[in-house]
């Protein structure tokens, strides 16, 4: 990160008119030469396949390579550099993990509580 390219990433665009506001800065820096659309990055397949990157861009000071998730309904996308947006994702897809973990135990317990009932 420097200050050609961004000093820091989105995580999580809280409306669609600030991944628009983003999306324009990103077009201007890239009139300006700051950044360029570059191919996908050397990551491992699996990394890739989950990642939800629409585009890819690097700076041209610094070399660092920043991926764009554009929102989707739930998904509120993101604009991180890409060692922080697999971080990121692993800790959304461990979130959404737990969720369906802690679903499943909620209707076990119900489930539970229903038959003693009847049984009772």
């Amino acid at each position: 990160m420097c200050e050609n390219c961004f000093l820091k990433g989105i995580s999580g665009f809280a409306t669609w008119q600030v991944y628009e506001s983003v999306s324009k800065v990103i077009q201007a820096k890239r009139a300006a030469g700051q950044l360029v659309v570059t191919a996908n990055p050397t990551l491992n397949s699996l990394v890739n396949n989950f990642m939800a990157v629409d585009a890819y861009y690097q700076c041209s000071s610094c070399q660092e390579i920043w991926g764009l998730s554009s929102p989707d309904n739930a998904w509120r996308g993101y604009f991180l550099p890409i060692k922080r947006a697999v971080i990121y994702m692993q800790r959304v897809k461990n979130l959404d993990r737990a969720k369906g973990i802690a679903g499943l135990m909620l209707v076990a317990v119900v489930l539970i509580l229903t038959l003693w009932k009847m049984l009772k």
